[in-house]
């Protein structure tokens, strides 16, 4: 009786949501992070930058989150999804696509702050999905 190795359908089936859903819960601490790091007086006069904030998979065009800033600006995060599988990597991008968001990024620190805050939680969150899914 020869042994069947599943490798190939235990990472599709099993492993990689895990680690999709860990990284977009991920992507989600983060994105809280960096929208409460702005306020008046961080970044902040009509809100679009912080509404601009999210995370997104690596197909998102970014360009397009540059609108007049306004108070019905639209709110580009909050989905709770974005993690791209390809390549035999999984990957989350986050940041926004305002023209001036690299000038505040460089006075407010924001998108490189809430990394900071957020990149030790990675692991335990990582750990939560990977049990969900009991690969442990």
């Amino acid at each position: 009786m020869a042994l069947e190795w599943l490798d190939d359908q235990l990472q599709q089936e099993i492993i990689q949501p895990a680690v999709v859903n860990g990284l977009n819960e991920f992507g989600a601490r983060w994105e809280t992070a960096a929208k409460a790091s702005v306020g008046p007086g961080r970044g902040v006069v009509t809100g679009t930058y912080r509404r601009s904030l999210h995370f997104s998979s690596r197909a998102y065009n970014f360009g397009r989150d540059n609108v007049k800033p306004g108070s019905g600006t639209p709110e580009r995060g909050g989905t709770g999804k974005g993690a791209t599988v390809g390549g035999g990597y999984v990957s989350i991008v986050a940041g926004s696509g305002m023209i001036y968001a690299r000038r505040l990024e460089a006075m407010y620190n924001v998108v490189v702050g809430a990394h900071a805050q957020v990149a030790g939680q990675l692991p335990g969150i990582l750990e939560k999905h990977a049990k969900a899914a009991g690969l442990t």
